[in-house]
């Protein structure tokens, strides 16, 4: 059975999806058909959700939390390969999309890998924040796209940063 908890952030509400405990979602999308606990009281929650929700806290709060969350990604092989990728990006810093491209050509042991590929395989990041896509800019320094909003991404890079991004 897979358990879920909101969490308010300045980003809006996130739901932190876990089963059997494995976080398999942070997202903004209600439309899921889980069974829902909201009655678990915080103490009764599954590690993994406690563990979710102190990283998120910290995370806003501009803590750089090294916390490893046993997670489960239902992806295709590719876009494991981009996310754990994504993952490394440090935080507070910015690749391009191209960046993370040539990083995941060496990976897969591929001639070429375009950074369109990259786009399309962090638009289906199951693990938003966790898996900084976010992280992830166009060459020119522009932010290109985010699931949650280019206001989301600008103000999550600004947490890193502690510092106002300008586009």
């Amino acid at each position: 059975m897979k358990d879920y908890i909101k969490f308010y952030s300045p980003i809006g509400e996130l739901y932190i999806i876990e089963e059997n405990g494995q976080l398999l979602e942070i997202t903004t999308d209600q439309s899921h058909t889980w069974r829902v606990q909201d009655a678990l009281a915080y103490k009764d929650l599954p590690d993994v959700l406690k563990m979710t929700c102190r990283f998120l806290h910290n995370y806003f709060n501009g803590i750089n939390d090294l916390i490893y969350i046993p997670y489960k990604l239902d992806c295709s092989p590719f876009q494991k390969v981009v996310l754990e990728e994504c993952r490394k990006i440090p935080f507070g810093h910015t690749i391009s999309y191209g960046e993370l491209a040539q990083r995941v050509k060496f990976q897969m042991m591929k001639d070429d890998m375009s950074a369109q590929a990259i786009g399309n395989a962090l638009n289906h990041n199951p693990l938003l924040i966790y898996i900084p896509c976010h992280r992830v800019i166009r060459g020119d320094k522009t932010p290109g796209g985010y699931a949650l909003g280019l206001k989301a991404k600008k103000i999550l890079l600004e947490n890193e940063r502690n510092q106002e991004v300008i586009w």
